[in-house]
């Protein structure tokens, strides 16, 4: 059967069915309309929709790994009667990966994958913040402040670390978490969004990249720790990490000149960074408790 020429894991006729000329609702993204379509039997798509619409019609991860809760409602057949788990997750992350790629707004599309996965959008999210501690690494002028630079790096790799260890946890508290948390409110000063203009005329370069880098590392955090995801702390992110780049690629260069820059290119990059960390997402330990 024809696939869809962007998402090729996707029958043109479950495409049709849960993307074609419907009224959009309230609540639901566009990455719910596609990973409905992507988990649909294509010979019962429309009857599936008309039975259970976006928001019924399971399409969770755990869906497609055949690990429902008891009780819930299928559409189609667990996932494991379609081929093993790899070559699901294969198609699975490869979809979310090419919807990723295409959106305008990163942060907009890190709120609506946290709302579809937590973990997987916290591990994008780490993914991000670790690009903004490479800045750190950049060959430095003999005055630069080397010992902030590396207190910065030490912090950033930490809450990189308990992100992505929290990912793999089997609990939904990991104590190594809410220690990171704690740690960057100790340590991190979180500039308020708008962190332009004369403000930054305060900070020197090492200060505004350990600031930006630091800031970027809590709101990444703070999708995870703060809930019901608003889209604050994902724009936040892309915001402070791309600001990160943009000073550590002013060198010895004067800083100033760059503080009313447009960081368009860094958010792009960090953009495809996100993007290309779905198809990293350790799903067996993830979702199955497997290591």
């Amino acid at each position: 059967m024809a696939k869809h020429p962007v998402y090729t894991y996707i029958d043109q006729r479950s495409f049709k069915a849960y993307m074609g000329n419907r009224p959009s609702e309230p609540g639901v993204s566009e990455l719910t309309r596609i990973m409905c379509a992507l988990i649909v039997d294509p010979d019962a798509a429309e009857d599936a929709f008309e039975l259970f619409g976006w928001r019924e019609t399971p399409h969770s991860i755990s869906d497609f790994l055949g690990i429902s809760s008891a009780g819930s409602r299928r559409a189609v057949p667990a996932a494991e009667t379609r081929g093993g788990h790899a070559m699901t997750m294969t198609a699975v992350l490869s979809t979310i990966n090419v919807w990723f790629e295409r959106q305008k707004s990163p942060g907009v599309a890190l709120k609506d994958l946290t709302d579809y996965s937590t973990k997987l959008g916290a591990w994008c999210a780490a993914a991000v913040v670790e690009r903004a501690v490479q800045e750190l690494d950049r060959p430095r002028s003999p005055g630069a402040a080397l010992v902030e630079i590396g207190q910065a790096r030490q912090l950033g790799q930490s809450l990189i670390d308990a992100l992505r260890g929290w990912v793999v946890s089997s609990t939904d508290e990991s104590a190594a978490l809410f220690e990171a948390m704690a740690a960057c409110d100790r340590n991190v000063l979180v500039p308020p969004a708008g962190f332009y203009g004369d403000d930054l005329q305060r900070f020197n370069e090492q200060s505004m990249i350990g600031t930006a880098m630091g800031a970027a590392a809590n709101a990444a955090l703070m999708i995870v720790g703060a809930g019901a995801s608003t889209g604050v702390y994902e724009d936040r992110l892309f915001e402070y990490a791309a600001m990160a780049l943009l000073f550590g690629q002013a060198g010895d260069r004067d800083v100033g000149d760059f503080i009313r820059a447009k960081t368009t290119p860094q958010r792009r990059e960090l953009a495809a960074v996100a993007a290309e960390a779905c198809l990293s997402y350790p799903w067996l330990a993830a979702e199955l408790g497997q290591r």
